[in-house]
């Protein structure tokens, strides 16, 4: 239940963090030999955490398809749309923006 229903946003990440990585162990020996590696430390501070790039769109993204499942169907649908008519040559996108407008999630 705590996938389906996080309490807080930070339980959905790092759910999602041990999901993307194979359990806590693989992650946190993932984590560990990326700390061993030398190199430049961004800003003067401290090492981030092993996260994937984009990692809070990643998060806001499995937000909403969770609180909308059936919506995350049209996403690819509205994509392939948006691909074609500019492939035509039209640089028409009116059924895609027609299909954006009567499903907005």
């Amino acid at each position: 239940m705590s996938y389906l229903q996080p309490s807080n946003r930070d339980d959905l990440a790092e759910a999602l963090l041990l999901l993307l990585y194979g359990g806590r162990y693989s992650y946190e020996l993932a984590n560990k030999l990326r700390k061993l590696v030398p190199r430049e430390k961004q800003n003067g501070g401290d090492e981030k955490e092993l996260t994937p790039p984009e990692w809070d769109k990643f998060v806001q993204l499995t937000r909403h398809i969770l609180d909308a499942p059936r919506q995350a169907l049209f996403a690819p649908l509205l994509a392939r749309e948006v691909a074609w008519g500019y492939l035509n040559g039209k640089d028409s996108i009116e059924f895609a923006s027609l299909m954006a407008f009567e499903q907005p999630q």
